[in-house]
């Protein structure tokens, strides 16, 4: 059975080329197109690492004014989602969100929330009330001029949010955003040529087993 299924692939060798070379050639070009619409366009790929450093008035805090301890993390309070679920909304009606996140308008809510917590990496300096917030997304530097200033605006709004809902806990709170940075990286280029390298491995293994299946196919009718 399997000298026959040899033989039969090696009469039908074109036919199993062409299947390698149509399935393997559209495996490429798909990955292609799926890659080039997540970061925002086609070419150079470049980081953008929207960065805020926030600097919570210790004295402002109801904590520090009963003598209590100060041991909580006000970004616990920022991830919840009844919070981020106001901030995805607000995102939707401000902000040309495909731009950032293809596929935007077909997201539930839910899948929403979860991109937004995702995408803002929070960090508590630990015994402080100093925060690090992150943004980050790799883009095509081609759509820098548009994607970057949507960005950098996301960020601030949620910074606003996140202070919003801690100022329901905390009266009086007073902060300061005492740095406020975007840093915009051209590291990506190794990384996209193997990222190149990966989904062509991809490709022929995909068309080798397309053309294999349609040689299958082929057998199986004969007999």
């Amino acid at each position: 059975m399997i000298l026959e299924y040899l033989k039969h692939l090696k009469r039908k060798w074109y036919i199993f080329l062409l299947a390698v070379l149509v399935i393997g050639g559209a495996a490429y070009f798909g990955q292609s197109y799926l890659y080039a619409k997540e970061k925002g366009g086609a070419g150079k790929s470049i980081e953008v690492d929207v960065y805020r450093l926030l600097n919570i008035d210790v004295a402002s805090l109801e904590s520090t004014k009963t003598g209590e301890t100060l041991d909580y993390d006000m970004s616990l309070l920022w991830t919840r989602s009844t919070l981020l679920s106001e901030l995805a909304d607000s995102y939707t009606e401000n902000y040309d969100m495909e731009q950032v996140c293809p596929g935007w308008g077909n997201m539930a809510l839910k899948y929403q929330v979860e991109w937004i917590q995702e995408q803002f990496q929070l960090y508590h300096v630990p015994n402080s009330m100093i925060y690090e917030v992150r943004f980050y997304k790799v883009i095509a530097e081609s759509k820098q001029e548009e994607i970057q200033p949507v960005m950098e605006e996301m960020m601030n709004d949620y910074i606003d949010k996140a202070m919003e809902s801690v100022s329901l806990v905390e009266k009086d709170l007073k902060y300061e955003v005492a740095k406020e940075k975007t840093y915009i990286r051209n590291q990506i280029v190794e990384a996209e040529n193997t990222f190149k390298v990966k989904e062509f491995a991809l490709a022929g293994v995909l068309g080798v087993l397309g053309g294999l299946f349609v040689i299958t196919i082929l057998f199986v009718r004969k007999k």
